[in-house]
Parts: C-alpha cells; structure tokens; sequence
C-alpha cells in the first residue's frame, strides 16, 4: 500500500548501493573541497586533468598505481528520514480504519441531525493522516539521488609520452514522487474530519471517502490503497569505462605548457520506471524495470592543460574542459540520461608544506544527469607521511543547500575524505602508491 510507495521513493539509493558502483572520485581532493585541476597527483590527478601526468615526472615519479571508491548521496527533502520516519504508517493506517470500522455507530435514529455523534476514538487516525499529508507535501517533486564507485589505474611517468590508464565502474541514480493534489485532498480532508476525536453525521456526509454500510449500523471509511493516484519513478545508469590519459609539454611563445588528453571508452545499461504509488507492490515490479533496460557503447575525451608561472614556481594554473563529445542514452520507456560538457579553471599556490587550490566550473554540465557546476576551494598541509586537508565546495546548480564543507587526511599511501551538508554526504577512500 503507502509503505510499498515509499520504499520506491529510495530505488535510486538502493540502486546505488547494490549494483557496481561510478570512477572513483579522487578522495584526496575531496577532503580539499573538491579542488584538484591544478593540483592533483597520481592517477586520479591525471583523471581530473591529464596535463597533471608532467608534473609526476618532474617529481621523477615513474609508476603510479591506485584504487579507489567512494559514495555521494543527494537528499534535499530529507527523504531518506521521512522512509524511516513512516515506516509503518501504512500498516498503523489500516489498523485504525479496521478497529474504526468494527465499531457499532451511535447515530441511528429515524431523525439524524448533523451534529449526532456516529463514534468516537478517532484520533490516533487523525494524527497518521496528518503525518501522511506532511510527507506528501514533502516529498512531492523533491529528487532523491546519488552514485557510487570503484575504480582501479596506473600510470608511468618516465617514457617520453607520459600516460595513465584507468578502469571504472559507476552508478547514477535518481528517484522522484510526483504527488496529485486529489492525494493530498484525501489525508488532509481525512485528518480534519477525525481530528476532533469523533466522527459524526455531518463529517460523513460531507466527506467522500467516507460512508455508512450496513444498513446506516457501521461505516467506511476508504483506505489509501484505494485512491492514490500519486506516482513514483526511479532510474538508474549504470557506466563501465576504460580512459587512457597522455601528455606532453610544449613550448609556447617560449612558455613550457602542459597539455594532455584523454580519450574514454565506456558502455551504458540504462532502466527506469514510473508506477503508481498503489502499484508499487505488484509481484511484476523487477520484470517491468527489465524491460526497461537499455544498452550502449559511447565515446568522449577531456582535454586539459597546466602552466607554472614564470619567476612564479609556487603558482600554478590549470584548466580542463569535460566530456567534450555530449553523451546519452534512453531507456526502452523513453527516460534519457545524459552528460554534457564542463570548462573548469584552476589555481594553485603551493609552498613546502602547505598548499591552497581553487576550482571553478564556468558552466553547468550533467554527468549521467547528476547535475553540478561547483567552485571549490581547498588546502593540504604536509608533515613526513602525514597529510591534513580540509575545504568548502559550493554548487551554483542545486536547489537548496549548495554549500558543502570538507575534510580529509593523508596516512602514506592511504587518503581518507568525506564531504557534507545538510542533504548531501559524500565520502571515500583510496590507495595511492608512488614509486
């Protein structure tokens, strides 16, 4: 019934939790804000810009190797507290209208006037559906969503075209309620009937979902079940990629510049589904998301580029411009994904031990729907094999809570991050060997 409705409201981060999960984001840069165009290392440092690959060499790093996952969920309604905050109303909904239907009525009269009192003990009723109408109300048209990954690289410094490799699996999904207004009528007017602990002539005969059977010896009253018409609709991409990232420095109006590419090769299985909220329990749920499903290679690359300003060695500036050839992919019913460019500048000051970097995306872009455009600001601090970083991210493409704050520590060759705000976690952890 309702409770079945609700448990579709969180497919997305089910969806994201069970199945393969999106390339890893790089987790020492996440405890820096997200910052990382100019200043990323290793093989995820080359992920986010390629140009990176030249300054593992002038660090004389020949081989670097990684794996890494992390997890990012988006609830800007507080969904995932509401599912758990109303677990059982559905159930406690039927046990009342059962219990209030068993009752016999004390209004059968030959001459009922409105006010007569039919039965009392209408209360706990009226306090579950005044809290279906508050979760109604907030979860309508509110997304839920979220995406996950793992990843594993390696690249190599030395040769005379410096280049990483890089194997990902990701996940992205999204779950939506779109919630009528007959729906929200429905446990508002029920609420407001009952809400006096009593129910009488009058209530019955102006309100709809509720009546007398029996010949006027008992009453009905409509269950949830019976009326919906709100729908609930998940979906889910799910990214298998191979990227190889080269580069090389070139000299520029007597500037050395680094530049680097890196061409990404993937293949996208894609399903949704949209039901109605009383249907979300029909035993044929996981065949219709089946016969969803759609499958497709798809090709795009980044391109990006560094420069150390002359006289300046403790400044440096990057750029980096995202999934240059748009992607997409529909699902068999129609639900289309799809990821689009992104420009990002950079800048970084860096000293022995500590260093400052900012990241500013110039446009929004979707990455298999997950929509950003952020400016993120991060620092480190480094003592031995002991790394401090900490940051503030803010995305100019959400809604509601754009700001995110970040923290994240280097123990050798394990880094550790996690980014929040009030509806949005992210975290993750990944190994990064130099050698």
């Amino acid at each position: 019934m309702i409770k079945p409705g609700f448990a579709a409201l969180g497919l997305s981060v089910i969806c994201v939790l069970l199945s393969p999960a999106l390339f890893a984001e790089d987790v020492r840069s996440m405890g820096m804000g997200g910052a990382s165009v100019s200043s990323g290392t290793g093989v995820a440092g080359a992920m986010s810009n390629p140009a990176l690959l030249l300054q593992a060499r002038r660090n004389e790093e020949r081989y670097q190797f990684r794996f890494g996952f992390y997890g990012e969920a988006r609830d800007n309604a507080n969904l995932i507290d509401e599912l758990e905050d109303n677990e059982d109303t559905a159930d406690e909904i039927d046990a009342e209208i059962d219990r209030i239907a068993a009752q016999a009525l004390t209004c059968v009269s030959a001459t009922p006037t409105p006010d007569d009192v039919c039965l009392t003990g209408t209360t706990s009723l009226a306090d579950l559906a005044n809290r279906l109408t508050t979760t109604l109300r907030n979860v309508d048209n509110t997304p839920l969503d979220g995406r996950a990954g793992v990843d594993i690289g390696f690249s190599v410094g030395h040769t005379y075209i410096p280049f990483s490799v890089n194997i990902g699996v990701r996940a992205t999904g999204a779950g939506l309620a779109d919630i009528t207004d007959e729906d929200i009528s429905y446990t508002r007017d029920l609420a407001v009937a009952l809400g006096d602990d009593d129910i009488t002539v009058g209530e019955i005969t102006e309100n709809a979902n509720i009546s007398l059977t029996n010949n006027n010896g008992s009453i009905q009253i409509v269950q949830p079940d019976e009326v919906l018409t709100s729908e609930a609709s998940g979906s889910i991409v799910i990214r298998h990629q191979i990227s190889v990232a080269l580069a090389r420095t070139l000299e520029v109006s007597g500037q050395a510049i680094d530049f680097g590419v890196i061409p990404k090769f993937s293949t996208l299985r894609a399903g949704s589904l949209s039901k109605l909220v009383r249907d979300l329990d029909d035993d044929d749920l996981d065949d219709e998301f089946e016969e969803s499903e759609n499958s497709k290679s798809s090709f795009t690359f980044d391109v990006g580029a560094g420069i150390t300003l002359p006289r300046k060695e403790s400044i440096r500036l990057g750029g980096v411009l995202r999934n240059v050839i748009s992607e997409s992919i529909e699902t068999n019913n129609g639900f289309e994904f799809k990821t689009t460019p992104q420009a990002v500048v950079s800048g970084q000051y860096r000293e022995d031990w500590y260093q400052l970097t900012g990241d500013l995306a110039l446009n929004k872009a979707k990455e298999d729907n997950f929509e950003t455009q952020e400016l993120n600001l991060g620092t480190e601090l480094s003592h031995s094999w002991f790394k401090f970083r900490a940051g503030i991210g803010h995305d100019l493409a959400a809604d509601s809570d754009p700001t995110t704050f970040s923290v994240g520590v280097g123990l050798g060759f394990l880094d550790l991050g996690v980014r929040l705000n009030g509806s949005k976690v992210q975290g993750g952890l990944q190994l990064a060997i130099s050698l």
